[in-house]
């Protein structure tokens, strides 16, 4: 939460630097120039380095992560949301009701009130994608490395004060 573009791909580079000293303007990604706010000149000439380790995915990556299914090999197989199902996940954090099939998002209410809102990493251990990856839908929106038009940054996943239509594919 509160996380610009920027920050977030300074993290990746400082994770892949391993971090303590690592640089955060070089690794993953090379910044270059930058403006009086710290960010790149030139946000389109900002790229996965080759040999990045630990970077932002590009949405075709993080799409296939949350809704491929995994069982279907090389088919153009999808599911509808990011917990491998088809069916609207519910918002119980007990995961009791509907269990493997719930996220953080709006529905009439959230799955955490205030004053946070947002559930830990993980929160719903059963409700994993297909890949095994948390939280892909609803918690907060993620950044992806992806850029449309010239100044646009792709955002997918939805979030705790969004429906439940931003989690679909």
């Amino acid at each position: 939460a509160y996380v610009n573009w920027y920050d977030a791909i300074r993290f990746a580079n400082w994770l892949n630097n391993g971090q303590g000293n690592g640089s955060t303007e070089v690794g993953a990604y090379t910044l270059g120039l930058l403006d009086q706010d710290a960010k790149p000149l030139n946000p389109q000439a900002v790229t996965r380095n080759p040999g990045a380790q630990v970077f932002l995915p590009s949405e075709n990556e993080w799409y296939k992560a949350a809704y491929h299914d995994k069982n279907a090999g090389l088919a153009a197989s999808y599911f509808d949301f990011p917990t491998g199902t088809n069916a609207v996940p519910g918002i119980d954090i007990t995961e009791s009701t509907s269990p493997g099939n719930n996220a953080n998002y709006y529905n009439n209410s959230g799955a955490i009130g205030s004053p946070h809102y947002r559930t830990v990493i993980g929160e719903f251990e059963l409700s994993d994608s297909p890949y095994g990856t948390f939280d892909q839908g609803g918690n907060v929106q993620e950044w992806t490395e992806t850029k449309l038009g010239r100044l646009s940054l792709v955002m997918r996943g939805g979030a705790f004060d969004n429906g439940y239509i931003r989690l679909h594919a």
